[in-house]
């Protein structure tokens, strides 16, 4: 079987520099300028080794804004590892976040919140306690 590796998530925004400065600001992601395939400019956004391109929504593409907070098809939000999420969402809330979530226990020793980022998309931050394992890998055939 070939090897696969995460690369980057891709996000498109009618703002570009907007919605990289809101990453970089909120997470202290490093940014970087970049020119696309196409000519076009784009911000690279790094945090922990995965990287984040933040492009320009091609004009034809629909400019509609989530309606829905639950799950939705596809790629449905990024999600954030944080020491402590409670003080993560008061740094976030002061930096101007909205907060979609409040911070809450979904297992014993798994607390969650969600922010809203540009664009309407979900941020999913995460703190796992010490007793929170994952199960056990299984085949899915």
């Amino acid at each position: 079987m070939a090897g696969f590796a995460i690369d980057h998530f891709h996000l498109f925004t009618q703002d570009v520099h907007a919605t990289a400065r809101w990453y970089r600001n909120m997470f202290g992601m490093r940014a970087t300028t970049r020119t696309q395939s196409n000519g076009k400019p784009r911000v690279d956004l790094e945090l922990d080794g995965i990287m984040l391109y933040v492009a320009e929504l091609p004009a034809s593409s629909p400019r509609e804004a989530r309606r829905y907070f639950g799950p939705l098809a596809g790629l449905e939000h990024l999600g954030l590892t944080v020491d402590d999420i409670d003080m993560a969402v008061e740094e976030l809330r002061a930096k101007g976040a909205e907060i979609l979530l409040e911070p809450m226990e979904v297992r014993p020793d798994v607390r969650i919140a969600f922010v809203k980022g540009p664009d309407d998309v979900r941020i999913e931050l995460l703190h796992r306690g010490p007793s929170d394992f994952p199960d056990q890998p299984r085949d899915l055939d």
